[in-house]
C-alpha cells in the first residue's frame, strides 16, 4: 500500500493530456502494460439525489482509495465525470492481472461516508493490453473504454478485457440506446393492461400495467428486446417514472369518471429501488393524482430481496409504510426468498410462467406450485398464476385453491379502450 497525500479537489487529478503523454512514453519503452478504464456504477443517481457537492466528495474518496493501493510506478488519471483510467505498468506477464483487478474491486466492499450519508459504491472496469491489443495510445484508450461498457452491460461490478468482436456489438447496442431515448422523447411508449381474473367468479380483481413500444418503423418491439438495455443505462428509471405517473392518472380518472376501484400492479426495477429520491418523487405523484395506496401494487423482482444494497430495502419498507401492496414477481421457493417473506410484509407472490407451463409435464413444477399454495395460505399472501393459457391449467390451479389468474386464457394485454370494454362486460 502506498503512503500518499490525499487529493482534496478533483482538479488536482491528472487528466487526458497527461494520460496520453504517459501512454506515449510507455509505448516507446516497449514493456508490457495494462490500461484500466474505470467507471463508477450509477454515479448519476448520487448527483441527482444528494447533489453535486456530495458527488464530488464521493469521487475524491474513490480516487484516494485507488491511489493508496497503486504501485509507485502506476498512473491514475480522470477522463470525465465519473470515469478514470489506471495504467498498470512494468509487467513481465499478464498472468497476475486478475489478482490486481480483485484487489481494486475489493476496495469498494465498504461504503463511502460523506456528509452523514452512507453510500454504497461499485465500479466497472474495461482493460486493454499493450502490445497484445495495439501499440497506438488512442486505440488502447478506445479499446479499454469499449471493454468497460461491456462490463456495465453484463451487470456492472465486474471487469472485462477487450476483444475484437466487441466493437461491432457495441455499435448495435448504442443504436438501441439512442432509439430508446428517442422513444421517451417522442412518446412512443404505451401502457397496456392485462387483467387479473378470479377464476371462481370470472370477475376482474385487478390488472398489471405493461409497457409496449409502438416503434414508427417496426412492428411493436417486445420488452425483452430493450428493457435490459434500459436498465443497464439507467433509462429504466425515467421510463418507470412515466409509467407510475400515467397509471396514477388513469386510476384517478377511472375513480372520478366511472367509480372504478381496480388495483393496478406496476413493475419496479432494482435500479429504481436503489434511488434515494424515489419515495419523495412517488409521494409527489400520489398527492398530484389523489391516489389511495390500496389501489396500487408494486411488483418487485425476487433478486431485489437478497440485494446487499441497503437503499433497496429502505425503499421497499417505505412503500409498505405508505400503504402500497408488495408483490414478488417470479417468486421461487429459494431459502433466501422464503426467509424474506417470513420477516417482511409481502401481499402477493406471482408464479413464474415457466412453472405454469410445467403443469402435467413436470412433477417438480407441480410440487413447487403446491408448496407455494400452501405457503400463501399459511402466511395470508395472495398467490397469482401468470402466463395461464389453457383450461386444464385453470382446472388444476382451481383444485389446489389458486383462483387469481393472469394470462391469455382470459385476456391478452389490452390498450386502455379495450381494457375498459373488457371490464364493462
Amino acid at each position: 500500500m502506498r503512503h500518499v497525500k490525499d487529493y482534496k479537489r478533483l482538479g488536482e487529478i491528472p487528466g487526458l493530456t497527461e494520460l496520453k503523454k504517459e501512454l506515449t512514453k510507455l509505448v516507446k519503452k516497449e514493456n508490457k502494460f495494462a490500461l484500466f478504464y474505470i467507471n463508477i456504477d450509477d454515479f448519476a443517481q448520487i448527483n441527482e439525489s444528494l447533489g453535486y457537492d456530495v458527488g464530488d466528495k464521493v469521487l475524491i474518496e474513490i480516487v484516494n482509495r485507488i491511489r493508496k493501493n497503486m504501485r509507485l510506478h502506476d498512473f491514475l488519471s480522470r477522463q470525465k465525470g465519473d470515469e478514470f483510467t489506471l495504467l498498470i505498468t512494468e509487467l513481465d506477464t499478464f498472468d497476475y492481472l486478475g489478482q490486481i483487478v480483485e484487489r481494486f474491486m475489493a476496495l469498494f466492499k465498504s461504503p463511502v461516508q460523506v456528509n452523514g450519508h452512507v453510500i454504497e459504491v461499485s465500479i466497472s472496469i474495461g482493460v486493454s493490453l499493450y502490445p497484445d491489443h495495439s501499440d497506438n495510445p488512442d486505440d488502447l484508450l478506445q479499446y479499454a473504454n469499449i471493454a468497460m461498457y461491456f462490463s456495465k452491460s453484463t451487470g456492472k461490478r465486474t471487469c472485462t478485457t477487450f476483444n475484437q468482436h466487441m466493437d461491432s456489438s457495441l455499435n448495435v447496442k448504442q443504436d438501441l440506446i439512442k432509439e430508446i431515448r428517442n422513444a421517451i422523447n417522442e412518446k412512443q411508449f404505451r401502457i397496456y393492461y392485462q387483467p387479473h381474473v378470479n377464476s371462481d367468479t370470472g370477475g376482474i380483481i385487478g390488472a398489471e400495467a405493461l409497457l409496449r413500444w409502438h416503434h414508427p418503423n417496426k412492428v411493436m418491439v417486445l420488452p425483452n428486446d430493450y428493457l435490459q438495455v434500459a436498465e443497464e443505462t439507467g433509462l429504466i428509471v425515467e421510463i418507470e417514472n412515466w409509467i407510475i405517473s400515467e397509471v396514477f392518472q388513469q386510476i384517478h380518472l377511472w375513480k372520478t369518471m366511472m367509480n372504478w376501484d381496480i388495483p393496478i400492479s406496476i413493475n419496479l426495477s432494482i435500479s429504481h429501488l436503489r434511488r434515494i429520491d424515489f419515495i419523495a418523487k412517488l409521494e409527489k405523484m400520489m398527492e398530484l393524482y389523489d391516489i389511495r395506496p390500496i389501489l396500487v401494487v408494486f411488483e418487485i423482482p425476487e433478486n431485489a430481496l437478497y440485494s446487499l444494497n441497503k437503499q433497496i430495502h429502505v425503499s421497499i419498507s417505505k412503500l409498505v409504510e405508505l400503504g402500497f401492496s408488495i408483490c414478488i414477481d417470479n417468486f421461487s421457493v429459494a431459502p433466501s426468498a422464503l426467509k424474506y417473506i417470513k420477516e417482511n410484509t409481502v401481499n402477493q407472490i406471482k408464479i413464474n410462467r415457466n412453472i405454469i407451463n410445467g403443469i402435467f409435464s413436470n412433477h417438480k413444477d407441480e410440487a413447487i406450485i403446491n408448496s407455494m399454495m400452501t405457503l400463501s395460505n399459511e402466511l395470508g399472501i395472495s398467490l397469482i398464476a401468470k402466463g395461464v393459457e389453457h383450461e386444464d391449467q385453470i382446472n388444476y390451479l382451481a383444485e389446489i385453491g389458486c383462483h387469481v389468474i393472469q394470462g391469455y386464457y382470459y385476456s391478452k394485454p389490452l390498450d386502455i379502450g379495450d381494457f375498459e370494454n373488457y371490464v364493462k362486460k
